[in-house]
């Protein structure tokens, strides 16, 4: 487990819809943690080696300056467009990822409600 030093990466993403504000934006990378580990078959006379795990990145919007959580799981034995991509916070239906099934159906539930009468 590492902290990435910010000197070697990409300071902004590509283009990127907040799920915030829902505009298309250049979101800036303010953090990033991984839990990457290093592998190789050199015991066994293999000049093969790659690098595999969790990747976390806390992303900054331009335009509504709230964050996003993002993971994705790196392995260098595949291209980038194969590995396993996900945003944690905030989902783009609302819902929060781990609740029981319960508190979810009622927090949809809530969330889902309008004011008719003010």
């Amino acid at each position: 487990m590492r902290k990435q030093d910010k000197s070697s990466w990409i300071k902004f993403t590509g283009l990127t819809k907040c799920n915030h504000c829902g505009n298309d934006v250049y979101m800036k990378k303010v953090a990033c943690y991984d839990q990457i580990k290093h592998y190789d078959l050199f015991e066994i006379g293999s000049d093969i080696s790659w690098q595999e795990g969790p990747v976390w990145r806390l992303l900054l919007c331009p335009a509504c300056s709230d964050v996003t959580l993002y993971k994705y799981v790196l392995d260098d034995r595949f291209e980038p467009d194969a590995w396993t991509n996900q945003t944690l916070y905030p989902s783009k239906d609302g819902a929060i990822i781990g609740l029981p099934s319960e508190i979810d159906k009622e927090y949809r539930a809530t969330t889902n409600l309008t004011t008719l009468n003010r």
